[in-house]
C-alpha cells in the first residue's frame, strides 16, 4: 500500500465554467474562462441525525443538501455574466441587457488549486446556479482601492447522484492534463 500524497493548499487559478446544456444526460456545452481566481470557499451543508435507543446513539446518518459557492475574481466580464446570470448581450455593440424576465441556467463550476510540493487538485463542481451579484465601486483616491467581482451561488447534485469531482494530479494514476477542458465524465 503506498502512502497518499501529503501537501498543502497554497493557491487558486484557472476558474472557468460550462453551461448544463441536458439534465437528462448530464451533458455541456463549451468550456469558457471567466477571469483571474482570487479565492473560492465552497460549504456543503450537511444534515446529521442520530437514532437512539437503549440509551445510547445506535445510529448516526449525514445527508449532504445543497453546496454554498463563494466566488471572488479580479473582475466578471459581461460575456460570463451573460452565460452566469442568464442576461441577454448584444454582441455587435456590446451592451448586456438585464431583465427580470432572465432565467438563470445551471452550470458546471471548474477550478484548479495550487499545493505546496508544486501540484495541483483539480475540481469540478457539476450543477449550481450564481444570483445576481451586488456592485459596489468608490471613488478613486491618493491610494488605488481595487473593486473585484463577488458572487455567490448554489450547486446541487445531478440527476446521477454526483455533485463534485476533484482530482489530485500527483497521487492519480493517470493525470488528466485535460480535466479542465471539458467537464469531467466517468470511465466506467
Amino acid at each position: 500500500m503506498t502512502e497518499p500524497v501529503k501537501s498543502t493548499n497554497i493557491g487558486v487559478e484557472q476558474l472557468v465554467y460550462a453551461p448544463l446544456t441536458d439534465e437528462a444526460l448530464n451533458t455541456y456545452g463549451a468550456v469558457i474562462p471567466v477571469s483571474p481566481l482570487i479565492n473560492v470557499k465552497i460549504t456543503p451543508k450537511v444534515n446529521t441525525d442520530n437514532l437512539y435507543a437503549d440509551n445510547q446513539a445506535i445510529e448516526t446518518v449525514s445527508v449532504i443538501g445543497e453546496i454554498d459557492v463563494e466566488v471572488e475574481v479580479s473582475c466578471l466580464p459581461l460575456e460570463v455574466q451573460a452565460g452566469f446570470f442568464g442576461h441577454t448581450l448584444d454582441t455587435v455593440h456590446g451592451v448586456l441587457t438585464h431583465s427580470v424576465d432572465d432565467v438563470v441556467p445551471y452550470v458546471a463550476l471548474g477550478f484548479k488549486i495550487k499545493k505546496a510540493n508544486n501540484h495541483y487538485r483539480y475540481v469540478w463542481l457539476l450543477k449550481g446556479k450564481f444570483e445576481e451579484m451586488p456592485d459596489e465601486v468608490a471613488t478613486q483616491e491618493d491610494k488605488v482601492k481595487f473593486s473585484t467581482g463577488k458572487i455567490k451561488g448554489t450547486f446541487v447534485s445531478r440527476s446521477d447522484g454526483n455533485y463534485k469531482y476533484s482530482m489530485d494530479e500527483d497521487s492519480a494514476t493517470t493525470p488528466l492534463t485535460t480535466f479542465l477542458t471539458t467537464v469531467y465524465v466517468p470511465t466506467i
